[in-house]
């Protein structure tokens, strides 16, 4: 008998499923398993298959690392450690991965406001810098869990201490949009941008899980020339999929507990930073670095990369 295309397909995606439960089955077992043949591989796909991750310690859907192929894996992780793990899909299923990417037809679930705005044509690839993105802000604002992102410590950071020198002596409109990183008050955490930074205090108006491709823009200018201009300007995002708007969706992304970006207006300084003390010290300009925090030391406070205050560049690890 001759199969359709349709009719194959939907063979060959039975096979899968009955592959990947017996997979599963001996992952919860706590059996070995192995990874999908390279003939099977072929049939299902290249990227499809239950496998340990490279600690050894993790499952993810979508085998990366063909170097392990065909090996049986040691699970070393109990039942509960399973059932834990967000477990990630390839292509379409990928909501993580859709949220990522920019695409606005991938929307992932957990942002159904901005599925909403986008469907009704309200939010247009062309409209991200505009419209479009104002009105993203504004659903944002309206449907984002303030206590939660109220409770974060904000830094916006630079490799470059004269970065920050530029800001603090007025190189930027303070009601501007400002990109920081948001951390726990616990301290620095997982992920820094830049050796030193700027403790502001602001109104948080769009949280990114992941890299929202932001830029600042103000009439005819963008990027740099707009973060620099005297006149306050708006940061637009080109990849709305990755923002997140409460602890639950924010602990999908893998810089958790940190916010990939925040945008905050309305800021102002309330310290300096060495967030990254080991980057910090061995920076070919660390000497002028130095001079210029201990400049900025005679206006603000300074603090650690736990957030304590302290009163020399040495107590924040600085050599």
């Amino acid at each position: 008998m001759n199969l359709t295309n349709k009719q194959l397909k939907k063979i060959i995606k039975e096979e899968l499923q009955n592959v990947l439960m017996e997979q599963k089955q001996k992952i919860l077992s706590g059996e070995e398993f192995e990874s999908l043949s390279a003939e099977q591989q072929l049939k299902y796909g290249r990227s499809i298959g239950w496998r340990t991750g490279v600690s050894g310690n993790r499952v993810i859907v979508g085998a990366k690392d063909y170097r392990i192929q065909g090996k049986k894996h040691p699970v070393k992780y109990t039942k509960d450690q399973f059932m834990s793990v967000k477990f990630k899909k390839t292509g379409a299923e990928n909501e993580l991965a859709a949220a990522k990417s920019g695409d606005l037809s991938k929307i992932p679930s957990w942002l159904p406001w901005l599925k909403e705005l986008i469907n009704s044509g309200q939010v247009t690839k062309d409209n991200l810098i505009g419209a479009g993105g104002d009105l993203i802000r504004q659903k944002w604002i309206e449907n984002a869990d303030m206590s939660y992102f109220n409770s974060f410590v904000y830094v916006h950071g630079a490799n470059d201490s004269s970065r920050i020198k530029a800001i603090v002596d007025g190189g930027m409109n303070t009601s501007s949009d400002i990109s920081t990183i948001g951390y726990p008050s616990s301290g620095v955490q997982k992920y820094t941008w830049g050796k030193a930074g700027l403790i502001l205090e602001g109104k948080v108006v769009q949280a990114f899980g992941h890299d929202g491709n932001t830029d600042n823009f103000i009439g005819g200018k963008s990027g740099l020339a707009a973060r620099n201009s005297s006149d306050a300007n708006v940061k637009y995002t080109g990849k709305p999929g990755a923002l997140i708007t409460n602890r639950e969706n924010h602990s999908k992304y893998d810089k958790f507990p940190a916010i990939n970006e925040a945008i905050l207006i309305d800021w102002k300084v309330v310290g300096i930073i060495v967030q990254d003390p080991d980057g910090f010290n061995s920076s070919p300009e660390a000497e002028q670095n130095k001079a210029i925090l201990q400049d900025l030391m005679t206006k603000y406070k300074l603090f650690d990369k736990n957030f304590k205050e302290v009163k020399t560049l040495e107590e924040a690890g600085v050599k």
